[in-house]
């Protein structure tokens, strides 16, 4: 009965995408990134992050990420890109999803963190998360349960494709998939450049039968 309905959820799905995928390629707008521009978000986003325009309660693991920041770093000749979220390569992300908008940047940068403290600890303000993060009961839900996943194809705008099957799963297990769904997310997706200026595409079903798709801003 499981195999039954596994082909019947991959044919729901293979029907659901056929005219998406095989549609014309779209061209979206994108803000021309130069040095100067890139250079101005990035000193403009730091000014916020630091303002009082962002309550102090909804940066909390930014705060945390300066202490470890400077604790562990102020040994390397480098020390302002130590840090993985203190790169310009992690918190420009943040300003191609907000349009260069240095504010709004800041605040989806905060609740970021926010999340990933929450879910992954100090490391994960620290370096990017790896594959090692995960236990191993996430590690094999990932690989062998295909709940939740990323399609190796894209919708004709060149965003990624998530899975997330929400039916049929123990509750002793919702842990265990919101900490892939992260992954995947915060990790994986996050790194696509087309993801971070465009958002993904979520494909969210609780039945075999019942799809439904969004476009989803990336990190928010």
């Amino acid at each position: 009965a499981s195999s039954a309905s596994s082909q019947s959820f991959a044919k729901s799905v293979d029907k659901v995408w056929s005219n998406e995928l095989n549609a014309p390629q779209i061209e979206t707008k994108s803000i021309k990134e130069t040095p100067e521009l890139i250079a101005r978000a990035l000193f403009q986003m730091e000014n916020e992050i630091n303002s009082e325009n962002i309550p102090v309660e909804e940066k909390q693991a930014h705060i945390r990420a300066l202490k470890l920041h400077n604790h562990y770093c102020r040994q390397f000749p480098q020390y302002n890109k130590c840090c993985y979220v203190y790169t310009p390569y992690f918190r420009l992300r943040f300003l191609r999803a907000e349009q260069y908008d240095p504010l709004k940047a800041a605040i989806r940068y905060c609740r970021c963190l926010n999340v990933l403290h929450k879910n992954f600890g100090d490391n994960s303000l620290r370096r990017q998360l790896c594959i090692s993060d995960l236990t191993s009961d996430e590690i094999k839900y990932l690989k062998n349960e295909g709940m939740v996943q990323l399609l190796h194809s894209r919708d004709n705008v060149g965003r990624r494709i998530f899975f997330l099957f929400l039916g049929g799963i123990h509750y002793s297990m919702i842990r265990v998939r919101r900490r892939v769904t992260i992954f995947l997310l915060y990790s994986v997706i996050a790194e696509d450049i087309t993801a971070q200026k465009n958002g993904f595409v979520a494909v969210v079903s609780a039945l075999p039968s019942s799809i439904s798709t969004s476009s989803t801003p990336l990190l928010s």
